[in-house]
């Protein structure tokens, strides 16, 4: 029997994201009276970000006393969020930018050659997790992509070009919370989908790339779910963050509008632990939507809400 769930109209997705911008900044320059985001809204709260980024009000220096105190707070604020518990200790390890990229693609290589499919990076991410090895590396200073030259003189179109070099930043604190959250809600969600260490790999060869994508839609959705959830109740200097982020992780396709749509309805009946089991959230037709557990799953008769 095919479960059903209400689709909110994408406005929905605007309102939530203006309540969570004021928290920021009230007067921040948005049409506030607007049912959905324009393109000049996202090039500002971009920008926005840029430059919190490059002068960050509450600078912090990372290392393994403040990384630990950091991570146990926010764990156990995950933990109550999702109503389960981590089920393995994570690993952090804090790196040099030269070893940084290095040692992550020396990870994804290697489970990339056991899965069969994947990629390897070019520029570093922010943070990075690998489910199989339980590892999370974090570059001991923030490093983004700065386009090179003068190609480029508005920062907004370094999201866009392939010609950047990497520069290291200090990190913000609020910043460095808010991708912490997110690293660790991706692991909650590997270890409640039994997609964890060696289990990973046999999940990942058991759905395919393509199967794999779609799952990938429910993770990011649902990490960026509990972030503002984190956003609101008690971290409002997340507030911008969360929501520049959101741009990538719920604004740019509309599979990903329509997941955290339905997501927003699922929260209401049941706990995050239970959504993370769902492999893909589709539209049937306007305004309904229904849920899916793909079969090539290995633990698939286990799986239900």
């Amino acid at each position: 029997m095919e479960t059903k769930i209400k689709i909110n109209h994408l406005s929905r997705i605007w309102t939530i994201d203006k309540y969570i911008i004021k928290q920021y900044n009230p007067q921040f320059d948005i049409n506030w009276n607007a049912d959905m985001p324009t393109e000049q809204d996202a090039k500002r709260i971009l920008l926005e970000k840029f430059r919190i980024w490059k002068s960050p009000s509450n600078p912090v220096e990372l290392n393994s006393s403040n990384l630990e105190l950091l991570t146990d707070n926010l764990i156990q604020e995950l933990e109550q969020v999702w109503k389960t518990k981590l089920k393995d200790k994570l690993d952090f390890e804090i790196m040099t930018k030269n070893n940084y990229l290095f040692k992550l693609n020396i990870l994804a290589g290697e489970v990339n050659s056991l899965c069969g499919f994947g990629r390897l990076y070019d520029s570093p991410p922010t943070l990075f997790m690998s489910p199989y090895h339980g590892k999370v590396l974090i570059p001991e200073r923030f490093l983004v992509r700065v386009v090179k030259g003068n190609q480029h003189k508005d920062p907004y179109n370094s999201l866009f070009s392939s010609d950047f070099k990497v520069e290291e930043l200090e990190w913000d604190k609020p910043f460095l919370e808010s991708v912490l959250c997110e690293t660790i809600v991706q692991c909650l969600f590997r270890q409640e989908r039994c997609e964890w260490k060696e289990d990973y790999v046999r999940t990942m060869k058991a759905l395919g790339p393509d199967k794999k994508l779609k799952t990938e839609i429910i993770k990011d959705v649902l990490v960026q779910y509990t972030r503002e959830k984190l956003t609101t109740d008690n971290h409002k200097d997340w507030s911008l963050y969360t929501v520049a982020d959101k741009l990538h992780s719920v604004w740019d396709k509309r599979n990903k509008q329509i997941c955290y749509l339905g997501l927003l309805e699922l929260a209401k009946e049941y706990p995050l632990n239970r959504i993370a089991l769902i492999d893909e959230i589709y539209l049937i037709n306007k305004g309904i939507g229904g849920i899916h557990f793909f079969t090539e799953y290995p633990s698939y008769q286990e799986k239900n809400l």
